[in-house]
């Protein structure tokens, strides 16, 4: 661990994701990860660059492995669960939002286990993950819209 180095990378790489550059960043990242294997944060953050590339596997992997250092990780669970999500594993994906809520209960989370529900066509889990969200988000538009046109559709 090197700080005042780490520090300079930290400052590159955030400058770096701003710009869009997420392939630089994730060169900054590896650099951050190789000289300290054990800091969860820096493995979660590139696995959110390969996320915005669109490069999953790369992305679950960095999840995983930051998961592995520190299991108890809300938001490093919510971004493994949109990248199961993204390769169509709802079941993962689904898991990971509730875990994520179980630790730190954010409207974000309780609304895409809402919509997975749906798609899954449980209406009644759906129902509830979304009066959830509204109860932690009151002004989550978002999820009152989707409240009501699922009351219309007769679901």
């Amino acid at each position: 661990m090197h700080p005042d180095r780490d520090r300079e990378l930290l400052g590159q790489v955030e400058a770096l994701e701003e710009a869009g550059r997420y392939s630089s960043a994730v060169l900054v990242w590896d650099q951050l990860c190789h000289s300290n294997p054990g800091v969860p944060r820096f493995f979660a953050r590139r696995g959110r660059a390969h996320y915005r590339q669109g490069k999953l596997s790369d992305a679950l992997r960095d999840f995983d492995f930051a998961l592995r250092l520190k299991p108890d990780a809300p938001a490093t669970l919510f971004f493994r669960a949109r990248t199961h999500e993204k390769l169509a594993d709802l079941t993962k994906a689904l898991a990971d939002y509730e875990a994520s809520a179980a630790i730190s209960p954010e409207a974000d989370a309780y609304l895409n286990i809402a919509l997975i529900h749906r798609f899954q066509r449980r209406i009644a889990e759906s129902e509830k993950a979304l009066r959830r969200a509204i109860e932690l988000d009151p002004g989550n538009e978002t999820a009152r819209g989707l409240l009501d046109s699922w009351r219309i559709d007769g679901c």
